[in-house]
């Protein structure tokens, strides 16, 4: 059972507050599928000065957001590193004058920054321990679990009292400098606008598992660029270029390769200019149906019910063999789900939503 701090009152979670630290999670599809929760705490309360503690790695897809106020960067291998930064964070946040901590992240050290902050109300899921150190701890729901994930964050909103009844809606803003930055590089590469751009993403920092074979991705883009008139750009981290080479060595046609050479901020620009992106179950593919980019997700190991691309006009490929979803970081087999997926498969679903595209321009 989750244990509640008596000592310390209560208020109803619509009374306002006059300054409130959200601790964001730590990956960027979990960032973009809190989105949607972030949303709800602003229109809750606001009057109240929102501040969001984040990785750096994530921190781009909040600059800018008209969602939050203040954006703190916890930096574990640079200004908050070792116990001595802990404590620098703890002291950091006790400056901050902070009424209420919402975690999204689930982790223990999350709440123990915020208790030993002293920050009044601190609350979270009863999650890695942590239930004596919040003020309101809420047990995770086992059907929550099996819902998307975007319900995760809602429905602990909901647990606390904080609720809408409109279906969760998502709000990613893009830096308009930053994107025609973007328009301007993509340009200068060959892009003349004419032809459908079209993103792939052959990544996916979860591990090699829910990587769908990069030959297949070869195959794909060559029937892109060759029988449907498109232009393939392909995205994805530093970590990343390998997958990346080894798809373009094989390929006929040439692709504009951007892997590893963009922040996020500029990663997040080029999926806007796309007319389809097609991507592993990842974080890119997350940032695409955030921007309402119609996106195509290739599953292996996941359960697409639970991180499917978020909205309308998106499609999942995937096949029902029978270990899947597995969530295993590495196939221990033969890798049979994402083998048995095909280019021609995932060819034929994105050549609908280039035909819905094009029809609805």
């Amino acid at each position: 059972m989750p244990v509640e701090n008596k000592a310390k009152e209560i208020r109803h979670p619509h009374e306002e507050f006059r300054s409130i630290l959200v601790r964001g999670t730590n990956w960027v599809g979990d960032c973009v599928c809190a989105l949607p929760a972030l949303r709800l705490i602003r229109r809750s309360f606001p009057s109240a000065e929102l501040t969001l503690m984040v990785k750096p790695w994530v921190a781009g897809i909040y600059q800018p957001s008209k969602l939050i106020d203040h954006l703190l960067i916890y930096d574990r291998k640079g200004k908050y590193k070792g116990p001595g930064g802990f404590l620098s964070a703890v002291r950091r946040l006790s400056r901050g004058g902070y009424e209420l901590a919402i975690l999204f992240q689930n982790a223990f050290q999350a709440a123990a920054l915020t208790f030993l902050a002293r920050i009044p109300h601190r609350w979270g899921y009863a999650t890695d321990g942590r239930g004596f150190l919040l003020t309101r701890a809420l047990p995770v729901n086992k059907e929550t679990l099996k819902r998307h994930h975007v319900h995760y964050y809602m429905e602990l909103l909901r647990g606390l009292g904080i609720a809408e009844e409109e279906a969760p809606q998502m709000e990613l803003s893009i830096d308009e400098g930053v994107k025609d930055k973007i328009r301007q590089l993509l340009q200068s590469r060959g892009v003349n606008w004419e032809k459908p751009l079209v993103g792939i993403n052959p990544g996916a920092a979860f591990g090699p598992a829910k990587r769908w074979l990069p030959e297949r991705f070869a195959e794909l883009a060559d029937r892109l660029e060759q029988s449907a008139g498109c232009r393939v750009v392909i995205v994805g981290s530093a970590k990343e270029r390998d997958i990346a080479r080894q798809m373009t060595n094989i390929m006929k046609s040439t692709p504009i390769v951007l892997t590893g050479d963009t922040t996020l901020q500029e990663l997040i620009a080029v999926i806007s200019l796309c007319q389809l992106f097609i991507s592993n179950d990842s974080g890119p593919m997350h940032l695409a149906a955030a921007l309402k980019v119609p996106t195509i997700g290739i599953f292996g190991p996941t359960d697409e019910r639970i991180t499917a691309p978020w909205g309308e006009g998106h499609a999942v490929v995937s096949k029902q063999i029978e270990c899947r979803p597995c969530q295993l970081v590495t196939c221990p087999a033969d890798h049979q789900c994402m083998k048995a997926i095909t280019a021609e498969e995932v060819y034929s679903v994105a050549q609908q939503k280039l035909t819905q595209t094009q029809r609805l321009n």
